[in-house]
């Protein structure tokens, strides 16, 4: 079971070390909880002080220590102002954080993209409105919605 207090340390110390403001000190809690169809998810409650959910089974050994570092670095980034939606200054600090340490935090992930690497890429597809990418490992999947904008995706034949 991965540590999740030395990581959730770890990642604040990359974000700051990259110049990313987090509000560390705003962040009530962090909650390991069993989320349907997301692998993170940051709250922000009425008083300003933020709960960040992580996916209980991104603690497992068998997740990479790099996928769990990008789901709480997704939502720690959420803690910074102006980025409370995946907006210009949300995709600037992922980009920071892609460019310093080789995170892919502008591109989709669901449990197949973590726990599941080795099946091959069956579609992908691509968010005009933003340019996101994302990469299904799913043959069922015909359509798709962007994480970041929640407009649709155009598959990529």
């Amino acid at each position: 079971m991965h540590d999740m207090r030395k990581i959730m340390g770890e990642c604040m110390r990359e974000m700051r070390g990259a110049g990313i403001p987090i509000q560390g000190n705003k962040i009530a809690e962090v909650v390991i909880a069993e989320l349907d169809d997301l692998l993170g998810m940051c709250y922000k409650d009425e008083k300003g002080n933020f709960t960040i959910f992580i996916r209980k089974e991104l603690l497992e050994d068998k997740c990479p220590i790099k996928e769990l570092k990008e789901v709480i670095i997704h939502e720690l980034i959420h803690t910074c102002k102006r980025c409370g939606i995946h907006g210009k200054t949300w995709r600037k600090y992922a980009k920071m954080l892609n460019d310093a340490y080789g995170y892919s935090l502008l591109s989709g992930k669901d449990l197949d993209s973590v726990f599941h690497s080795e099946k091959p890429i069956t579609q992908r597809f691509l968010c005009r409105n933003c340019g996101s990418t994302f990469d299904s490992r799913r043959k069922e999947r015909h359509d798709c919605k962007c994480v970041f904008c929640n407009k649709c995706m155009e598959r990529m034949d």
